[in-house]
This record gives structure tokens, sequence and C-alpha cells, in this order.
């Protein structure tokens, strides 16, 4: 299983690490992908700040099928 978690800022690295300490406790880390996207790597660049929905889909399905 796949699951990717999208933040810009700390909450969301810290919700990640949350999502895998619990996979870790219940042991289901053998089959678990789990990634961290952040969704604003520089001020001036962000997922907020694309042109479109279609470009947003785009950046977070090449994170899926990464």
């Amino acid at each position: 299983m796949k699951i990717v978690i999208t933040d810009s800022g700390l909450g969301g690295l810290s919700v990640c690490a949350e999502v895998e300490s619990i996979a870790n406790k219940k042991r289901l880390t053998e089959h678990l992908d789990l990634i961290y996207f952040n969704s604003l790597p520089d001020n001036g660049f962000g997922y907020n700040n694309m042109k479109d929905d279609e470009e947003k889909a785009e950046v977070f399905n090449s994170a899926l099928n990464s």
C-alpha cells in the first residue's frame, strides 16, 4: 500500500512520523510505502502556486507513481 502525505510545513511531517510509528507497532510496514511530499519546497514556489488543478494533479500523480 502506498500512502502519500502532503503538507507545506512541519505539521505534515509529524503526521507522517506518527503514521510510521503506528504502522511499525502494528507490524504493517512490510508492504507499506509511506511518502512525505513537501508541497512548499521554496517560498516562491509550491503546490498552491501552481497554475491550475491539472498541474497539481500531474505533480500529485507523479508522487503516487514514484
